[in-house]
């Protein structure tokens, strides 16, 4: 049919061409659009449109070729589900979510329902919470006044971000890290009037705000960072109300609007709602009930609420993880280049009331044995010291850390739930742990009386505490005794002490001492928060008291070892491995770093120090 242009008022047209690849084809799909004085052409960045008030035109015909491509994909599915069963004579059951794509589907399929249908129709006690999970699917549109833009579709945004006009990044506010397309302008008068107004109240501000502020806003968003949130119901005043508002427990996220029929029972509870949807006409974005936690206040399910908030994983172990382990008459044995240092006389004594020992040093003097250093209260002990003087007057000094990648190989199920969960989790009356109890209590814990695997290294050292050599070796060692840091400090302080576990401790204190001066006198800067501890009933489980923790010299006498360890590992990962190896590195500050704090020494008045007179003055 020829088209009377003319008549129809078309002024102009546009054609929009898009290249795609499915199934190794190449294909082009064209779009012409004809324009007309009195519609907008769609598109948000069109000049001439601007003063348009329909100005969403080609995005519905975007999100009407994306409907109309999804019920195609439907057929496709359905009509493959019923050649498949057809051989074996069983009509299979097509679902679909809304009410206009069930007419067109029965045309084909006797045994076609909405999802809404085939639920309603189940004999199952948990079907309203099922129904209130797809309420946000079931439910239209409020069809109020537009709050919201409408963002750039995906054409436009790709062509801006290739003009410059657009810049792409994560953005952290609303809803936290998503991915989104930022159009930058320049500071408008508003902006500037604003300033202006401060300036006047708050000279200070002035100071501050000398340098524009480029000004952007949200175009479109590439990546939304959705996930489940816990929070609490606020139930609707209006009575027998099926919509209301969940307020989470991140205030970073705003609330959210939800259908749901259990309000009685969920109104105490706290649950978990995801977002499916924020519509332009809606304060609030639209999300469904996933599942209910527990009762509000109750500190299992206030746990539980922490852990899921920071995504920390908790759940068991797998059964292939667990499948990872070894046998429970599991023994170490000697495996060459592994060294023997059974013969060594290795103490370990466990803290007062300990079931777990989750870290420890040992130190003694190394004809006699080890000694661990033990935080109080933990269960694995994954690393030790050992000192002795040679017959030449150097001092031997070793850390031993618990060998954990003869458990744990790479590329395993064990490997990739380690990766997964990354740190061992403390909470007041519990502890998730990153590696099975079997390896971080048992096998890879550094126990009094049980061998174990560990690497070593081994310095010899000048009382002066200058290295002189240095070895590392896997090693395999039998503690004898641990003690907590309290103990070890005890041991080092009482003058009627002077076996060997004591005097290897002294010695490792001297040394220790001297290790953190020279650190000092380089320009080490040591800036730490202070550490509390939890005084536990472990009747009711419940916290009774909080303490902020003691620091002792073996706090410190260990930190410098296990310091003194990493640089030494560090240079010979270095010197082994040039081109590749992963250092962590401190770079020197650049000039322009430094600029803020110049201006501020400037308006206070204040002398320009370096970093050892801030170690002085700390």
């Amino acid at each position: 049919m020829e088209l009377n242009v003319t008549q129809s008022g078309i002024v102009d047209r546009l054609v929009f061409s898009t290249n795609f690849k499915i199934k190794n084809r190449c294909l082009r799909r064209t779009v012409e659009r004809y324009l007309r004085e009195d519609l907008s052409c769609g598109l948000y960045s069109c000049e001439s449109c601007a003063p348009l008030a329909i100005n969403n035109i080609g995005k519905e015909d975007e999100m009407r070729l994306q409907k109309n491509g999804r019920e195609k994909v439907l057929h496709v599915c359905a009509n493959y589900l019923k050649d498949h069963w057809a051989k074996y004579n069983i009509v299979p059951v097509i679902l679909c979510a809304e009410d206009d794509v069930l007419t067109r589907l029965r045309n084909n399929y006797d045994l076609s329902f909405t999802i809404k249908q085939y639920v309603e129709s189940l004999q199952n006690p948990k079907k309203q919470e099922l129904l209130d999970s797809m309420a946000a699917y079931l439910s239209s549109s409020t069809g109020g006044k537009i709050i919201y833009e409408n963002y750039l579709s995906h054409d436009e945004i790709t062509k801006g971000i290739a003009l410059g006009h657009i810049k792409k990044g994560t953005f952290s506010k609303v809803c936290l890290r998503d991915v989104e397309d930022l159009e930058i302008g320049t500071t408008d008068n508003e902006a500037e009037d604003v300033e202006e107004e401060e300036n006047v109240v708050n000279p200070k501000a002035k100071r501050a705000k000398l340098t524009p502020v480029p000004t952007a806003k949200v175009v479109g968003i590439m990546k939304r960072n959705w996930r489940p949130y816990c929070g609490i119901l606020m139930r609707s005043q209006l009575k027998n109300a099926r919509r209301h508002l969940f307020c989470p427990s991140d205030r970073l996220i705003p609330r959210i609007r939800i259908e749901t029929e259990q309000a009685d029972i969920l109104e105490s509870q706290r649950i978990v709602v995801s977002i499916d949807q924020w519509p332009r006409d809606s304060r609030y974005p639209l999300g469904h009930y996933v599942r209910a936690l527990g009762k509000i206040g109750d500190r299992e399910i206030e746990n539980e609420v922490l852990l899921l908030e920071h995504d920390i994983p908790h759940a068991p172990f797998s059964d292939a993880v667990l499948e990872c382990l070894p046998g429970e008459d599991w023994r170490p044995d000697l495996q060459p280049p592994r060294v023997d240092l059974r013969h060594l006389t290795i103490c370990s004594v466990d803290p007062l009331g300990c079931t777990d020992i989750d870290d420890a040093l040992h130190c003694r003097a190394l004809d006699n044995g080890f000694l661990e250093v033990d935080p109080l209260g933990c269960t694995d002990i994954d690393d030790a010291l050992h000192c002795r003087t040679l017959d030449n007057g150097f001092l031997e000094v070793g850390v031993h850390i618990a060998d954990v990648t003869h458990f744990v190989r790479s590329g395993t199920a064990i490997d990739e739930e380690a990766a997964s969960r990354g740190t061992t989790v403390y909470l007041c009356d519990r502890r998730i742990d990153m590696l099975p109890e079997m390896l971080s209590s048992n096998l890879c814990s550094l126990r009094g009386g049980e061998e174990r695997y560990a690497f070593s290294v081994i310095w010899t050292m000048t009382k002066d505490a200058e290295i002189i050599d240095t070895k590392y070796h896997k090693s395999l060692i039998c503690s004898k005794a641990a003690l907590t840091y309290e103990q070890a400090q005890e041991f080092i302080d009482n003058e009627n002490l002077n076996d060997d576990v004591t005097i290897g401790l002294r010695g490792l204190m001297k040394l220790s001492k001297i290790l953190n001066k020279k650190r000092t006198a380089n320009g080490a800067l040591t800036l730490a928060s202070s550490e509390i501890r939890f005084d536990m009933d472990w009747e009711t489980r419940t916290p009774k008291a909080v303490q902020e923790k003691k620091h002792l010299d073996t706090h410190s006498m260990v930190e410098e070892f296990m310091l003194l360890a990493n640089i030494s590992v560090a240079e010979k990962i270095l010197a082994e491995y040039p081109d590749c190896a992963m250092l962590r590195r401190h770079p020197v500050p650049t000039e322009a770093s430094y600029k803020p704090l110049v201006e501020v020494r400037n308006v206070f008045d204040v002398a320009a120090i370096g970093s050892f007179e801030v170690v002085e003055k700390v």
